[in-house]
């Protein structure tokens, strides 16, 4: 009965939102992932570290948000294929982001 309760506890934490994603801009330490709301509009970013400290929480995103072409001139950005699709963004009890799934 305790491992049942604890992991209720667990799926009551966890929050998903379904988002919309807008566009990405690939840092030098980091990529920021910009996605929408899909109830509110309201603007979420997911930051993903390149250079992650030990312990930090890095958030699992599909690695085909980013511009997978390899003519670009400059520093990739979104790709326009995935651009307006919809993703679960996961949050943990912490409201700090987890993961980001596709919809399909």
């Amino acid at each position: 009965m305790f491992a049942l309760s604890a992991v209720f506890q667990v799926a009551q934490a966890q929050k998903k939102v379904l988002a919309i994603y807008e566009s990405c801009t690939v840092y030098t330490g980091m990529t920021q992932y910009n996605f929408k709301d899909a109830k509110t509009n309201a603007p979420i970013q997911v930051i993903v570290s390149n250079m992650p400290e030990k312990g930090m929480l890095v958030p699992e995103v599909p690695k085909n948000l980013i511009d997978p072409s390899k003519n670009l001139e400059g520093i990739p950005g979104e790709n326009p294929r995935m651009v307006g699709k919809k993703f679960n963004i996961s949050y943990n009890a912490k409201a700090e982001i987890l993961k980001v799934t596709p919809i399909k």
